[in-house]
């Protein structure tokens, strides 16, 4: 069933006009899309002067990880290369640390770069 879709329970804390606002009432070419998610990425306004603070499949803010990487991102998605579930190469970076951490205490955290 649709209903069983993860889209159909996005807890997006906002109205439909402002996310029209945030998106772009009218797109009138791929440059337009490419711009929503280069604004998304850098929390940047948009041509409506709106901060793009949502996205269509993600209601969670962006993990801290992606200040990392987030002017290679901009400059992607600027360019048509549109990013999801990008992350910043990680090569032994305590669980602890507070940007990339994860896991159980002392040990270590490596990760392969996903732009």
């Amino acid at each position: 069933m649709l209903t069983d879709y993860h889209l159909f329970y996005l807890k997006i804390d906002a109205t439909r006009d402002e996310l029209l606002d945030e998106w772009g009432r009218e797109l009138t070419c791929e440059k337009d899309v490419w711009k929503m998610f280069a604004c998304y990425i850098g929390g940047e306004k948009n041509n409506l002067g709106k901060v793009v603070r949502h996205f269509p499949w993600n209601d969670e803010e962006l993990s801290l990880e992606t200040t990392l990487i987030q002017n290679n991102l901009i400059d992607f998605n600027q360019r048509g290369i549109l990013t999801i579930n990008s992350q910043p190469a990680v090569n032994g970076k305590p669980s602890s640390d507070p940007i990339v951490g994860w896991g159980t205490p002392n040990g270590y955290v490596y990760q392969k770069v996903n732009l």
